[in-house]
């Protein structure tokens, strides 16, 4: 465990560049890339698709609660994702990691 740790430790947590990169060309308007906030339907599309009986993530919540009531979570996460959208800036706890080591058989 303490290998581990000490590990990710040193390939996670590593300093800021010391020089910043520089892009001045702007990337042009030919790129075909929809950077509008999310719809509902696009929500409530990737929770249809959300597998069940997979393990918790950082919030504790199971996909099974989250479908539970599939249009309230929907509504919520569709202002959520709106309010964060108008604002340009991430959540904190978003910026947080879980790394997980899965011993495999062999």
């Amino acid at each position: 465990m303490q290998r581990w740790a000490e590990h990710f430790r040193a390939v996670v947590n590593r300093p800021d560049p010391a020089v910043r990169a520089s892009i001045t060309q702007p990337l042009g308007d030919n790129l075909d890339i929809d950077c509008s906030p999310p719809t509902k339907n696009e929500i409530l599309k990737a929770f249809k698709n959300l597998k069940s009986n997979k393990a918790l993530g950082m919030d504790n919540t199971t996909a099974e609660v989250q479908k539970a009531d599939i249009r309230f979570t929907t509504d919520w996460l569709y202002d959520l994702f709106h309010k964060i959208w108008n604002a340009e800036t991430i959540p904190e706890d978003w910026c947080r990691k879980l790394i997980v080591k899965l011993p495999k058989k062999g």
